[in-house]
Order: C-alpha cells, then sequence, then structure tokens
C-alpha cells in the first residue's frame, strides 16, 4: 500500500447527509477525485486523503432539531492535504469536493480549524442543513 505524507494542518471534517450507503459514498467519491482506494473506505489523490465513515452519533431526530445537527448526519469525511500541496490548492480542491457532493443532493457541512468562508460560498453553514 501506497499511503502519501499529508499535511496534518490542512484538515477538514465533512458532515454528510444522503440517503447512500458507505460502499456507493466511497465508490462516488473515490470516482470524482480520480482517487487510489487502499483500504476500506479510504482514498487518497495527489492533494487529497479523505477517510469516509459512517457517524456513530446518527440520530434522525437531533439532525433536524437542533441547530448543530449536522454533526449527527450519517456520514463524515476527514480531509487533508497532501504533504506537497498549498493551502490554497487545498482549499481548490476541497470547496470542489464540497460542491460536487453538494450538486449530488446531499447536505454537506465542512468544520475546519480555519475559517475558510468560501466553502459555503460566505454563507451561514445552516442555510446548506435545508
Amino acid at each position: 500500500m501506497h499511503y502519501p505524507k499529508v499535511n496534518d494542518e490542512l484538515y477538514c471534517k465533512i458532515f454528510i447527509d444522503a440517503l447512500i450507503d458507505l460502499d456507493n459514498l466511497n465508490r462516488l467519491i473515490t470516482k470524482f477525485i480520480s482517487g487510489k482506494p487502499e483500504v476500506p473506505y479510504w482514498t487518497h489523490n495527489d492533494y487529497l486523503d479523505i477517510e469516509i465513515s459512517n457517524n456513530s452519533e446518527t440520530d434522525n431526530q437531533k439532525k433536524k432539531k437542533l441547530k448543530g445537527g449536522f454533526l449527527f448526519y450519517p456520514f463524515y469525511l476527514e480531509v487533508t492535504g497532501t504533504e506537497i500541496i498549498s493551502e490554497e490548492t487545498y482549499k481548490f480542491h476541497l470547496k470542489d469536493l464540497i460542491d460536487f457532493l453538494r450538486n449530488q443532493g446531499f447536505k454537506v457541512i465542512p468544520v475546519t480549524n480555519e475559517t475558510y468562508d468560501e466553502l459555503n460560498d460566505g454563507k451561514h453553514y445552516s442555510e446548506f442543513m435545508k
């Protein structure tokens, strides 16, 4: 197996609410990024390293009723940038992935250590929970 070196400073957790199973979500993301799947539910390319997981905290009532309900979405991705890319390149590829998932009709909420307003097109995250 080939594991790329990652830049832990370039990190985002993406919560996803979608009517899809984990296997199909994995295939969809891997195909979109032209990724190389390594172990189940982990894929990467030259820019992004993505672990795709079921959320053990999934709760259909909480996701609809709580302000931070996205924390209870059924899936999440842990996305890091590879060691070779800049922050700007990471944000570009991360935004591209988020837009792709939203265009599939999924509810997608990115959570980062940094403020990346452009990931939500300058909108509050709650706009994407509707």
